[in-house]
This record gives C-alpha cells, structure tokens and sequence, in this order.
C-alpha cells in the first residue's frame, strides 16, 4: 500500500448538500446486523402465528444470538382504509410491534395487548427494547394477494416500483415509552454498534409481512403459490420519515462524528491501495452496475430529489467512460477515482462513488463498524479555568465558519426548531412569520457560538471561562458544547441549521443512510419515504446467501418460479403455520377498549431514565431555566433518581424547585455565594462548583432541594452537612464513596399521578400553539 492518505476534512464532509448526500454503504448498521448475524450463526423460529384470513391476530418471532433471544411480539389489526395514515400522530395501524429481552410468557403478552396496539398512549417495560408500528401500501397488498391466491406471481415491475408491502412511520428505542434505556444493553456484543435493536425490529417485521401475504392467499384459495424466492427478496419495509429524526444528528455530536469518522476512515484505507486485483475491480464493476440498476428504478416526484436523480443518472454515464480507460494495471485506481469524481461528478455522484469504492474491501473496512459507538452516559464538564483568549481560540478553530456569518441577517436567522402544542412533533418555523422564537429548542450551534464570542471579546484575555458563565448562564450550553466537540473534527455540520434556505431533507438523508436506507424519497423539504432490507436475505437464507451483494439489484429479470413450501429446512429456521385460526381482532380480544381509549391512568407511572431525564428537562425549561442550566439540572435529577435513598421525596423536592423558580423566588448565587432572594439554586450552584473546582470557605444558604446538589459535589470530591444555623456547610473530602458513580442501581423511576402532572403542566409550556402557518407548513413529521 501507499503511505495513508488523508482523511477527508471536515470543512469539505461535514455540510449539509454532502452530508444530504450520502449513500447506504458497507458500515450501514442494517449491513452490520446482517453480517453479525450470519457470523455468528443466529437461529430464528417462529413460535406463534395465530393469525385469520384478514391478516388479524398475534404472531411472535424470535432471534436467537449466541447468548441471548429476542422475540418480536406482533399484533396485526384489521384496519378500515380511511384510518389508515403515515403520520406520526395516526392512532390506530395494521399491525403493532415490540422487541422483547428474551421469549415472552403468556402473561408478557397480555401486558403487551393491552399496551402496544395504542402505541404513545401505552406502555412497556424495561423488558422490552422497542416499539413500532406500520400499514399496508394497499396499492401492492391487495394485487399481491390476489395473485398469489390465483396461482400466479404478481407483476414484477410493480413490485420493483413500490418496493414494499407495509411501512413503518415510527420505530422507538432507547427508553421511549418505558422500554429500556441504551445503557441497559450497550454492553451487549450483538446491540452494541448503533441501533441494532431497532434495525433487528424492522428486520423481523419483514418476515411477518411476508408471511402474512402468502399466509392470506393461501386461506382464500387451495391453488395458491408462494413469493418466488428472487421476488420475495425484492419486497423491503417501507418507512415514513418527518423531522422527529432531524434533532439526532445535532443532539448526539460525538457519535455522529464516530460514524462518520469510520466512513472516512474506511475511504482513506481503500484510496491507500497500491492498485486494485481483477477480482476487486470486477466487484466494484457489479456493485456500481446494481447501483446504475437501482437508480434507473429510483423514482421520486420531488423537485430537489428530480434533479438530484437526474445529475446522478449523467454522473453515472460519466463513470462509465472514467473506468473504461483504468484497469488493474492502474496505480492507486481508487484514489484517482475520488480525485477524479470530485471535479466531474455532482455530489451526489461523488458520495455515491465513496460507498462504492468499499464494496470490494470488507476485509479493510467492515472492522471500523466497531469504531461507530461512544458512550454517552458521563457528562462532559465545562473547562472552567479556560481563559477568555483560549475560548475564543478554541471557538475560532471549531466555529470559524459560524463566526464568518452575519448572523444580523433576517435570512442567517430565518428558522426556529419548536416543539408544537397541538401534535408534540418537532417542526421547523419561520422565526419571523410566526411566534415561535420563544419556544426555541438548542439545535442551532453556530448562532449559538457566535453568540458567545461576542460575550466573550467583553471580558479581559485573562479571565476565566466559569467567570464569564456566571454572569452569563445563557451561554452555557454551547459552552460545554465547545469542550464536547473539541477533538472530535466531524462532531459539528459546518452549515446554518437556521438558515432560510437551508433543506431539513439534508439531515434526514444523512442518519437515513447510516441505517442503511434506499430509495429516498422527499414528500417535502420536511418528510421522506425510504425502503430498509430491499433485496435482504430472511433468515432462513442467512447462511447461503452473500451478504454483500444484497444491497444491489440483481442482474438477471426476476425468475418467476414456484417458491417450495416453507417448512424451516433453511439454516437454523423453524416454523409452524397452523391451518385457519379463527382469531377475534385484537382490538376485541385484549382490554384495550375498541374505541383505542387509553387504559386507566396508573396511580403512579414508571419511567425509564432516559424518558425522566427529558421530562425534568422540558420543566426546568419550562420554567425558565436557560439551555446549559436545563442540561445540569436534568442530569442532576437522573443520577439521584438512580441512587437516592428516597427517590419520590427527591421528586416532591424537585417539584417545590420548579415551583420556587416558577415563582422566582430563587437567588442565583453572586460572587460570595449569598442569596440574593429566598432560596440558592442547587442547579446554579452546583454548576458554579463544578466550573470552578473549587468550594466556598464560608456556609452557603439557605440552598432549595439540597439533594440536586449532591450529584454536583461528588464530581469534585465533595459532600454537604447541615451547620447548625440550617445554612448548608460545604467540604472537602480527602476520601469518599462514590455515590452517584459507577452500575446504576435502579433502572425505573417511579413518579406518581400528582408529581407527574405537576411535572407534565411544566413541560407543556416548552410546546409552541400551533398556528394557521404551521398547520399550513406541515408538522413536518409523516
């Protein structure tokens, strides 16, 4: 090999027309699932399938890795046409999933009856890993049964064109809806590479859909025939996408710079390559012929995506006549290739062209899918002894591009990410043309580090950053962002997420690709449809079939041959279809009332860790705490719902906290730590400590909720006393137990009807009123 080239800069990755851009590659997580699974020899069976000649009833499918099992548990409903919808906020489906941890017992699933057909409005548990549901594309369901009934295959064309039988509009993990947080299951080998639990939902959810159709044909008539295997495959899972996906990519900035890290790295290894083997060219040259295949079948009717299609369509001519003059013989090919396509091709052309350049180089590339996770679960601390020079040196050098703005411009500040009122979705406003500037979430970075530059130039070189933060609390947020970001180069999109002109589709693109998506289909500038797993294996193919060719059309037209029976002789396959079940809807059978009316609401509701932590977010915001303090004070809460010896009095405390600063009759701590009215802030407080590393040498009091100060104190060592005046005594410890430190102890957070209203009534006032522009808009969420 060459010596390495470089990688990449993120001046040149990491913008919004590139990133939006991005194609499925090697290290797209649906790819790695695969891979994993075929490696490791995973079993599937499906040990119930009571399911009616509509298509109605309970199926479970179960997964089982080298050392644990994980059953999807489906429930299929009978839904009229006209409540049938890709919105998010549509409250009935064909049919309603979730992972479960292991195999289920009868009672597990009649816990989840009554849960998971009402989706938001349910709930699970810590025992399961997701949530999802989906509908059919009725324009294929029904002509695809009908002639799998009549003996025949259905129209091949009209497959390829849809691409799928149902689609999903959401599929939930991490914590939503109580099922269990990311921490519960990183350490798992099998789900620790990003969103494995929920590509193995989607993945197993195609298995049921086919089965379904085949299994309906074959009630309606003896003459029925099964999918020919070659057909089946080309039938993914549709998805509905709004910008409830946006926010990600600038919520998570260190692991969106792993996954793109790991693509580039990858790309740099290929380029390095002294020159490319027959073999490897000739897999290029078929993975580039599948791609031509795939984007001749790509269709959309959207002005950006028509156009982009158009230009890939001539790049992809273009590269016809690029490779028709290199061979084998040609000395570092792939690195000429990328030169080559960065002046010839659109950007879509040139970012096809990077998955492509992979395709022969497993062996190189699929390692640094290992690379594409990071633990999030330590909070990263604001380096409060920096100095003024050195903060704006470190903004300069993360934020030269934000700082070149001129951020006075109506259209450099067009935009505005809310939450809304009426629909809970996140939505994308015109700051200018609607009254949602107050209702404002932090996911506009460069503003944001303008913003604190200019406070910054107002203090001397030599002060110090918790100086400035003091006075400033507003600033906090992008403050610890500047030290969350430092050293990871492609943490941050170098583009205005506020800007009039800017395409929300972008971001959507980007993580969609990471998943591993095709056909990317924009509805809007706010909403997409994709297809996941089209030409995947099932499992009972796992072992026979390339993994790596899947992701390709395939050459040869469809062969329309009688599929055999499905009797799981395929590796490690079992099943078993029972004959004509007759199954009431579940909507009938279970203690969900028919109407989808919730069930009664519990005296008290257990939360998972991730969903208190952005409840306690959404009020301290609420009640008017700034973005850095918000951030503090929710992570404070979460780590003593963890630990603390009585959680629900820690809960009762935190509620007369909200409700002091909702009354402002808090002071916030002034250089000698005195209370300026009522009560210090342990949030404010606790920051102050933890900014400066330093303690008071005097009492500090009296301080509201002394519990949330805890958290704050243990990260310098510290522990509090009550003096005897009540004031709060601080500290040193020269040793200590690490109270809020390593394995969690409680995974739940119980919190009762009343603490939850409270807290719920103080959340509400983060959600903007809908108005007539946004109805007008669109949420934004399909």
């Amino acid at each position: 090999m060459t010596p390495m080239v470089e990688l990449r800069s993120p001046e040149q990755v990491m913008r919004l027309e590139r990133i939006g851009s991005f194609h499925q590659s090697r290290l797209s997580f649906m790819r790695v699932l695969l891979r994993r699974m075929k490696r490791e020899a995973w079993t599937f069976d499906r040990p119930r399938f009571d399911i009616d000649e509509r298509g109605v009833g309970t199926a479970l499918y179960t997964a089982h890795a080298p050392e644990r099992s994980y059953t999807l548990v489906v429930f299929a409903h009978d839904l009229p046409d006209d409540q049938r919808s890709d919105r998010v906020i549509a409250t009935a489906w064909d049919a309603t999933f979730t992972l479960h941890d292991g195999e289920p017992t009868e009672d597990d699933i009649e816990r989840l009856r009554a849960n998971v057909p009402l989706q938001e409005v349910g709930r699970i548990s810590e025992r399961e890993l997701t949530l999802s549901r989906a509908n059919r594309s009725v324009r294929l369901w029904d002509g695809v049964v009908e002639a799998l009934a009549s003996g025949n295959q259905p129209d091949p064309q009209e497959v390829e064109r849809v691409g799928y039988l149902m689609r999903t509009t959401a599929v939930y993990g991490s914590g939503k809806f109580g099922a269990a947080d990311r921490s519960q299951i990183a350490d798992r080998s099998e789900l620790r590479a990003p969103f494995q639990a929920e590509m193995l939902t989607v993945y197993l959810v195609r298995s049921f859909v086919l089965d379904v159709v085949e299994h309906i044909a074959e009630l309606r008539s003896t003459e029925a025939v099964r999918l020919a295997p070659e057909l089946r495959r080309r039938f993914g899972i549709g998805n509905s996408t709004g910008l409830g996906m946006a926010p990600f990519l600038m919520t998570h900035p260190r692991l969106i710079h792993c996954w793109i890290a790991a693509r580039e790295e990858a790309l740099r290894r290929v380029r390095s390559i002294d020159s490319a083997t027959p073999d490897e060219l000739a897999v290029f040259r078929r993975a580039l012929n599948g791609s031509a295949r795939s984007v001749a079948a790509w269709d959309s009717e959207h002005p950006i995506q028509v156009k982009k299609l158009a230009d890939l369509r001539s790049d992809l001519s273009a590269l016809d006549g690029f490779l028709d003059g290199v061979g084998p013989q040609t000395p570092h090919l792939w690195d000429a290739l990328i030169e080559w396509s960065e002046h010839a091709l659109s950007v879509e052309g040139q970012e096809l062209v990077v998955s492509l350049v992979l395709e022969p180089y497993g062996d190189l590339v699929d390692e640094l899918s290992d690379r594409m996770e990071i633990d999030e679960s330590n909070p990263v601390s604001i380096e409060g002894d920096l100095s003024v020079a050195d903060t704006l040196a470190l903004l300069d050098r993360q934020y030269s591009w934000a700082l070149a703005i001129d951020w006075s411009q109506r259209s450099a500040d067009a935009r505005a990410w809310y939450t809304s009122a009426e629909k809970l979705e996140p939505r994308l406003g015109e700051r200018h043309d609607e009254p949602v500037g107050d209702y404002e979430q932090p996911l506009q970075p460069g503003r944001d580090a303008a913003a604190l530059a200019r406070t910054l130039d107002e203090f001397a070189d030599d002060e110090r950053l918790c100086t400035v933060l003091r006075a400033h609390p507003q600033h906090r947020h992008i403050a610890r962002r500047l030290m969350l970001t430092n050293g990871f180069p492609y943490a941050e999109i170098r583009d205005n997420t506020i800007d009039a002109a800017m395409l929300p589709i972008d971001l959507l693109r980007a993580k969609l690709s990471f998943f591993g998506a095709t056909r990317f289909d924009p509805r809007s500038d706010r909403w997409v449809r994709i297809t996941m797993f089209q030409g995947a294996p099932f499992p009972e193919e796992l072992a026979t079939v390339d993994l790596d060719g899947w992701s390709y059309p395939p050459k040869e037209p469809i062969a329309l041959i009688p599929a055999p029976d499905f009797q799981g002789s395929g590796p490690g396959v079992s099943s078993e279809t029972p004959a004509a079940p007759e199954v009431r809807s579940e909507l009938e059978s279970s203690s969900v009332a028919v109407d989808g009316s919730a069930p009664e609401v519990r005296s008290e509701t257990p939360l998972s860790l991730g969903e208190f932590e952005a409840l306690i977010a959404k009020a301290l915001r609420g009640v008017g705490y700034s973005w850095g303090l918000v951030e503090d004070g929710a992570w404070a809460a979460r780590q003593c719902a963890i630990s603390a010896d009585d959680p629900a009095a820690m809960i009762d405390a935190l509620c007369e906290l909200l409700r002091a600063a909702d009354g402002d009759s808090l002071g916030m701590p002034d250089a000698e730590w005195s209370t300026n009215a009522g009560y210090v802030c342990p949030i404010a407080l606790g920051t102050t400590i933890v900014d400066s590393g330093m303690l008071a040498s005097e009492p500090v009091g009296p301080v509201a909720a002394p519990v949330l100060l805890t958290p704050f104190l243990d990260r310098v060592g510290a522990t509090f006393s009550d003096a005897e005046d009540g004031r709060l005594g601080l500290a040193w410890l020269t040793a200590r137990r690490n109270r809020f430190g390593g394995k969690s102890r409680r995974s739940r957070v119980h919190v009762s009807k009343e603490q939850l209203a409270e807290l719920e009534e103080f959340a509400h006032r983060t959600y903007a009123p809908a108005t007539e522009e946004s109805r007008r808009r669109g949420a934004g969420g399909a």
